[in-house]
Order: C-alpha cells, then sequence, then structure tokens
C-alpha cells in the first residue's frame, strides 16, 4: 500500500517533476495530467494541491523564484566584505532562467496575461551588496556616493539581460552580425559580467535623477519636422 506522502511533501514532489518537464520540454509540456503521470499519481490529487493548470504553473514560477532567491542571497551573504561575483551570480540566474526553463515559463506567464510579480525582492540581496561596493569606490575617489536608484538601475539592467539572453540572445547576436554559435554566447555572457562588474566598481555613472532629455528632445524635433 502506497504511504500517503505530508502535503508539503506531495507538493513538493509535484513541482520537481512539473520542473523536470519544463526543463526538458517548455511550459507546454507542464500539464497536469502528464505530471501525474510521471509520479504514478491520479489528476486529482494534482489538483487538489494546485486546482488547475494555470494554478501549477504559478506555483512552479514561485518555486524557482524562492530556489533562485535563496542561492543569490548565499552566494552575496558568503563575501559581505567584498564586492559582489559577478560572474558567479551570472551563473546562478543563468541556471534557472535557461536550463531550468524559467525564461521561458514567465514569459508564457505574462503573454497569457496571468499575473507574474514573482520577482519582488529576488534580487534585492545582490542590489544591496553591488550598492556598498559602489559606495567604497566613492570613497576612495572621494566622490559623494551614488542615490540608491543608481546602483538598482544597474542592477536591473544585469537581471533584465540575463532573463533575455536565453530567450533573444542568439538571434540578437545575429541581428548584429555575430556568430551565433556557443563559443560567441560563451564569450558574451563572459564579457556580460565583465562590464557589469567594472560598472559596480566605477564611482561614477549616470544619475537617475537627472535622465538627460535632450537626445529625446531632438528626437520629437525630427520627427514634427519630418511630418509637416
Amino acid at each position: 500500500m502506497r504511504r500517503r506522502l505530508p502535503a508539503d511533501e506531495s507538493k513538493q514532489r509535484i513541482l520537481e517533476a512539473a520542473e523536470r518537464r519544463l526543463r526538458e520540454g517548455g511550459p507546454n509540456a507542464v500539464r497536469m495530467r502528464e505530471v501525474a503521470r510521471d509520479l504514478g499519481i491520479t489528476d486529482a490529487a494534482v489538483a487538489h494541491h494546485f486546482r488547475n493548470r494555470a494554478g501549477l504553473l504559478d506555483a512552479l514560477a514561485r518555486f524557482g523564484a524562492r530556489r533562485l532567491r535563496a542561492a543569490v542571497e548565499e552566494a552575496v551573504g558568503s563575501t559581505k566584505a567584498a564586492a559582489p561575483d559577478i560572474h558567479h551570480l551570472a551563473a546562478l540566474a543563468l541556471d534557472t532562467f535557461e536550463r531550468r526553463g524559467y525564461s521561458r515559463l514567465l514569459l508564457w506567464l505574462t503573454i497569457s496575461g496571468l499575473r507574474v510579480d514573482r520577482g519582488s525582492g529576488m534580487f534585492a540581496d545582490l542590489a544591496r551588496a553591488v550598492e556598498r561596493a559602489r559606495e567604497d569606490a566613492c570613497r576612495q575617489a572621494g566622490r559623494k556616493p551614488p542615490a540608491p536608484n543608481d546602483t538598482r538601475f544597474l542592477a536591473a539592467l544585469f537581471v533584465m539581460t540575463l532573463f533575455a539572453e536565453p530567450l533573444i540572445g542568439e538571434a540578437s547576436r545575429r541581428s548584429v552580425g555575430l556568430p551565433g554559435n556557443r563559443a560567441t554566447t560563451r564569450r558574451f555572457r563572459a564579457w556580460l559580467a565583465e562590464t557589469i562588474a567594472a560598472l559596480v566598481s566605477e564611482s561614477q555613472l549616470p544619475s537617475t535623477r537627472r535622465p538627460g532629455k535632450a537626445p529625446l528632445l531632438r528626437l520629437r524635433r525630427r520627427h514634427a519636422a519630418a511630418v509637416r
């Protein structure tokens, strides 16, 4: 007779099975019937915990987000006295976004019209570590520390690029004439991490409090002149 698992353990097994399907076949492969069959349980057992497929996918997104946040917290917490290891953090994010398939899942949830707020605070520890590193760089350069949002914008740029990389990275590189092979992908990702690391150590970056308006104004004037 099969032992009845505690609810938390049962949900964990279902989410792990759903993640395997996500990794192997993308969001379209994550269906309650197939997940139940993989585990040798009934559809009703899956529905008991997640109600329907939308509930399962939502829970799966949260499952991935919690694990990534814990990994980032551990990585940043182990080096509080130094600048964050951008290469290591990029590898952690890409493991979730690319190898485990969460970039595709979150994009699928978004274009399906479902609310996606799983990312709230996920990289807060990263942003704080970057703030500390930039404050140190400013002190060494004799400059005033940057506003918090200046650093958070930099962290957001890093996260957005890592999220989009598995989805449109190769196409973007091809669009500017770069080869679409794995070697170029590896070089680009290493370059991205080096660039962000270099910016983290910079004491002066464009301020989010005084965004440049001149280029936008020039563009509007050209457009107005063209339609006259």
